[in-house]
């Protein structure tokens, strides 16, 4: 409509660093595989969504935020 298209999966990159930093300032620092854990599934639910669409670029870069808050 007005020359350019949103996707819904280019709004979960700035969200996905909203919600490790938040959660991340809570705790202080990933302490324990439980916590990686935790945050894999925060990551890897939407990349797997993501992925489905197919939108391979956009779910990689999800893990590559994931790993990079690890």
């Amino acid at each position: 409509m007005f020359g350019f298209s949103l996707q819904p999966s280019e709004i979960m990159k700035p969200i996905m660093i909203v919600l490790f930093s938040k959660v991340l300032s809570a705790r202080g620092s990933v302490d324990g595989w439980g916590d990686i854990v935790e945050l894999l599934f925060y990551a890897g639910l939407p990349a797997l969504l993501i992925a489905k669409e197919p939108d391979l670029g956009t779910a990689a870069l999800i893990l590559v935020i994931f790993v990079s808050f690890i």
